[in-house]
């Protein structure tokens, strides 16, 4: 469990791209800008990711995944 989230399809597809990641300090989510436009997605921007603390993937692949994503999140 420590590379692991179990995910929603879709959620899955953007968080691969990158478009979609896990705040690690928060533990809430963040949408890349081009994602708000989608009703779908615009508001899940801050919302809590609701995974108990032993359960949760290894922090510091969730910071390397946080810190591409947001590099990525500015070129949109």
């Amino acid at each position: 469990t420590d590379g692991g989230l179990l995910l929603r399809r879709d959620f899955h597809s953007l968080f691969d791209a990158k478009l979609m990641t896990i705040n690690p300090t928060s533990w809430t989510l963040e949408t890349a800008p081009i994602l708000k436009s989608y009703v779908s997605y615009k508001n899940l921007e801050g919302a809590p990711l609701l995974v108990p603390p032993d359960l949760r993937p290894d922090r510091e692949l969730l910071e390397q995944h946080f810190e591409e994503s947001r590099r990525i999140f500015s070129h949109n």
